[in-house]
């Protein structure tokens, strides 16, 4: 398996299933492909992160019996994208924006093996506390420590920025990047169905 993915994230995630997996980081366009949709319509937003996903894995140079895992998280609130902060007072703003908001984590997933291909997405609702004086301070720490660089939405919910969470409601390893329950569930299928075809 390689795992197409330079986040230490997504690693740690995988290594729950499986220890037998290499890395390859992808170069892709992601800000070319998110700007071809508006997300004006729900299904966008899961078509985005599997189209991103595909994209990835196709980045990846494999051999014949090599299998790819590649994955894309993206933050909306309603329509509203929330991407990857340019700077620590993009951060702040976004940040403050959704104190006391319920916004949608959306992560795509595509599985390469061979000729087959395999995607789906998984959509978690986080709910952040309203914004008060301990949610300043918690902000001002979090952009001070620079926790905010490279996470879409500004945050991660497996460091500090957890304390900005009230409720989740859905798979909290989504929020991290990498749904697992259902990335387990699609390699089950696909193992039932190499199984089904070496019977016939």
């Amino acid at each position: 398996m390689i795992l197409a993915s330079n986040s230490p994230r997504r690693r740690m995630i995988l290594d729950k299933l499986t220890d037998n997996y290499r890395i390859q980081v992808p170069t892709i366009d992601e800000e070319a492909v998110i700007r071809t949709y508006t997300f004006k319509e729900d299904c966008e937003k899961g078509l985005c992160v599997m189209e991103l996903a595909l994209k990835k894995a196709l980045d990846i140079e494999t051999t014949e019996d090599e299998m790819v895992v590649a994955a894309d998280s993206l933050v909306f609130y309603g329509d509203k994208f929330m991407g990857k902060p340019k700077d620590a007072e993009d951060a702040r703003e976004t940040l403050t924006f959704l104190a006391g908001k319920t916004h949608e984590v959306v992560t795509g997933v595509c599985i390469l093996e061979k000729d087959n291909r395999h995607f789906f997405y998984v959509t978690t609702e986080v709910e952040f506390y309203p914004y008060d004086h301990f949610y300043k301070t918690l902000v001002d720490e979090y952009i001070e420590e620079e926790l905010h660089v490279g996470k879409a939405g500004s945050y991660g919910i497996q460091d500090k920025g957890s304390l900005f969470v009230k409720k989740i409601t859905g798979d909290y390893y989504n929020v991290m990047g990498l749904p697992v329950v259902a990335l387990r569930k699609i390699k089950e299928l696909m193992l039932k169905s190499i199984e089904a075809v070496e019977l016939k």
